[in-house]
């Protein structure tokens, strides 16, 4: 008699992961997606290194950095690496400037800072040492 209820209940166990199997792989499945690395050709040193680090703290970790906000940081950076390649350092200069404002408003935002503390200041730094190599160059 006891084997008998302990294999019912054995199978009854067996049903329920098998239906718990079949709805969960009925779910959507979530994908974290990381942003592939942005490119930085070949331009003349310390300031290919400095741009590849602006564009490497600028990779979306949330909390750290929401991926809208990456999105659009990553754009600015990429008006400034096109005309630094160039050697339009003028306008890369222009372009970093705007980057710095983006930066700030995303730190300053009301509805919740989609950039923490500890990225801004990191991104910040990167600002600084580019801005260094760029008015270098000009």
């Amino acid at each position: 008699m006891i084997a008998t209820r302990l294999g019912l209940v054995l199978a009854l166990v067996v049903a329920a992961l098998g239906i718990a199997s079949v709805l969960v792989t009925g779910l959507p499945t979530l994908h974290t997606t990381t942003a592939a690395p942005l490119s930085v050709p070949a331009v003349v040193e310390p300031l290919g290194t400095d741009l590849r680090a602006l564009a490497n703290s600028i990779t979306p970790r949330p909390p750290d950095l929401n991926p809208g906000t990456t999105q659009a940081l990553r754009r600015a950076v990429r008006l400034i690496i096109k005309p630094a390649a160039n050697e339009d350092y003028a306008s890369a200069l222009a372009n970093l400037e705007r980057l710095e404002e983006a930066l700030d408003s995303a730190t300053e935002s009301r509805t919740g800072t989609p950039v923490s503390q500890r990225r801004a200041a990191l991104i910040r730094q990167a600002i600084v040492d580019v801005r260094a190599d760029l008015t270098k160059l000009s």
